[in-house]
């Protein structure tokens, strides 16, 4: 019988002065190979990583779609790590704008995608529309939900996500 390594996650910090996603796509590209030489699987970035976090009216001009510039310039910087890379961002669809969170896999391929359900009072509630349901992927033979930030402190939707087969819930 052989036994299956271990699952790697490897939670990244994005520092609070970097204005702007140029900024902290530029971090990303420079901490990969460490996170790569610790044997990550996966790299969890934190909420709205693309953009930053409470930044007010800004948040209208940087929100993307979810297969905007960001996602693929961190699906180009997954394929060359070969790592997944899970991050936050504010997706636009159409009129509305979402705080989301996308997870793509080593070959550059989105795995998973979350909309933030449970939306805090304050800047999020302005400008956010909250998402609706939640969804799990597959991933090293595990199976992942995401919850962003403020889901995951009700225990109604981390049980929803196990009732579903979580067995790994990933909380930017």
């Amino acid at each position: 019988m052989s036994v299956a390594r271990p699952f790697r996650l490897v939670i990244g910090q994005t520092p609070a002065d970097l204005d702007g996603p140029v900024k902290r796509l530029t971090w990303l590209e420079d901490i990969l190979p460490e996170v790569v030489s610790q044997g990550a699987d996966l790299l969890l970035l934190p909420e709205l990583f693309a953009c930053g976090y409470n930044i007010g009216a800004d948040v209208l001009q940087l929100a993307e779609t979810a297969d905007g510039p960001t996602a693929n310039r961190i699906a180009q910087l997954a394929r060359v790590h070969g790592v997944a890379v899970h991050y936050g961002f504010a997706e636009r669809d159409q009129t509305r704008i979402f705080n989301a969170a996308l997870c793509i896999g080593p070959d550059g391929a989105t795995l998973g995608r979350h909309r933030k359900l449970l939306l805090p009072p304050g800047f999020e509630r302005e400008h956010f529309t909250p998402g609706t349901g939640c969804t799990l992927f597959e991933y090293c033979g595990l199976k992942f939900a995401t919850l962003i930030c403020y889901d995951a402190e009700f225990p109604e939707t981390v049980r929803h996500v196990a009732l579903q087969g979580a067995e790994v819930v990933l909380v930017p």
